[in-house]
């Protein structure tokens, strides 16, 4: 009886130094900083895109990082001269931006074009 006493009390003691090391672990994990997103579960251009498909140009236009899609919510939300400076900044893909800024053009028949570019 005393054997098996003894067994009982080395499996406790394994089981509580298990248990330490576990919440420690937990603890350690738990305390590492991550960074602030803008929703819940959402991060700042994920927030940008749910506006620009809901319809909310001018909100997406202020969250998006990537000036393409940036200009693209300007562009929609009627903003065409913030449109172009953002598009100026995004030099990825040239041909787009050529292509954007002729769309621009196009969109804004009301107002000079040029003065709208180099202002």
């Amino acid at each position: 009886m005393y054997v098996t006493l003894h067994k009982s009390f080395v499996c406790l003691k394994a089981l509580i130094h298990t248990s330490v090391l576990a919440s420690t672990y937990i603890l350690c994990i738990y305390s590492i900083p991550v960074p602030i997103y803008a929703g819940w579960f959402t991060n700042q251009d994920q927030d940008a895109a749910q506006a620009f498909a809901a319809g909310y140009y001018e909100r997406a236009a202020q969250k998006f990082a990537d000036p393409y899609r940036k200009g693209i919510a300007q562009y929609r939300a009627g903003n065409y001269q913030a449109a172009v400076k953002s598009f100026e900044h995004w030099t990825s893909y040239r041909h787009r931006l050529y292509f954007n800024v002729a769309g621009i053009r196009i969109s804004c028949s009301n107002c000079n074009y040029w003065n709208l570019v180099y202002s």
